[in-house]
């Protein structure tokens, strides 16, 4: 007599920062999870399948499981850097070891999670910034091509804007402000000191100067409301045009979409909805999509 046992579901949701897993049994419920390092597939595809494999190897030991449980697995796996072509021909490539996996950008669980697989969009604004829209299954991208060629408005758009003005200041082009102040203290104000910084400096760490706005412009700061209002006019630009291109339901998403919403119009609040869940559930959506139990 043959056994068949219950398939199980995995949903991985692999960033540039972590790699996180979440698995489900039959029925849904959740478990084991699972958290590793960077999973960015285009800037480093062999350190995003040890991440990945990692994180798994942790969700199942949490499951009281092994890895004989691979072929019953169905993946959904969405991964920083999963659009771009040598991402998919890499992952192609990859002799995985579950049952089945079905590969896709970190924005497209991200979208899948959000509205609960119906049809909808996002604006991801977080350290990077894109947008990434589902409509009867064809896909659209706004955005999100990197810093510090792309990726205006973001967190580390905001840290640049601060260098900036920071220089500017320093140079006497612009007056300080008390914002502009505490950073060129920070390099001994010395804007040779902040362009030597700068060409060290990651998309995470200048994003982590985006709370040095928020804080300043919470404090009508001059110099941090001039920032706060040419993120607006490209966030509404983003917005315009994506919900132009198709009418659906926009959800906002990321480190500093709270901010962002809060200084938005009436006008762009109304195309704003809100989640319906995270990521690793758009990911487990995706996993068991045309499986039957």
């Amino acid at each position: 007599m043959t056994v068949t046992l219950e398939p199980l579901f995995l949903g991985i949701d692999g960033g540039g920062t972590h790699c996180r897993v979440r698995l489900t049994d039959h029925s849904g419920a959740i478990i084991g999870n699972g958290l590793a390092g960077s999973a960015n597939v285009y800037s480093n595809p062999y350190g995003t399948l040890e991440s990945i494999m990692q994180a798994v190897d942790q969700a199942l030991e949490q499951a009281g499981l092994d890895c004989q449980a691979m072929p019953r697995i169905y993946a959904g796996i969405g991964l920083a850097g999963g659009a771009m072509p040598a991402a998919v021909d890499f992952l192609q490539q990859w002799q995985h070891p579950f049952a089945k996996a079905r590969f896709v950008s970190d924005s497209h669980i991200a979208c899948l999670g959000a509205h609960a697989g119906a049809d909808g969009s996002i604006l991801i604004i977080g350290t990077g910034i894109s947008g990434w829209s589902i409509v009867e299954g064809r896909t659209r991208s706004w955005s999100g091509w990197g810093f510090p060629f792309a990726d205006t408005g973001s967190g580390a758009w905001l840290g640049l804007r601060l260098y900036q003005l920071t220089i500017d200041a320093l140079d006497g082009i612009i007056p300080h402000t008390e914002m502009t102040l505490a950073m060129a203290a920070d390099y001994q104000h010395r804007a040779e000191n902040m362009v030597q910084a700068f060409q060290q400096a990651s998309p995470a760490q200048m994003a982590e100067l985006a709370v040095r706005v928020v804080e300043h412009a919470a404090l009508e700061d001059r110099h941090a409301l001039t920032i706060v209002a040419e993120q607006q006019k490209i966030i509404r630009s983003l917005l315009t045009s994506m919900h132009t291109f198709n009418h659906q339901p926009i959800a906002l998403l990321g480190g500093l979409s709270e901010f962002v919403s809060s200084h938005l119009t009436e006008e762009f609040k109304q195309l704003l909805t809100g989640t319906a869940g995270d990521p690793l559930s758009g990911a487990l959506l995706l996993a068991s999509e045309g499986v039957t139990i």
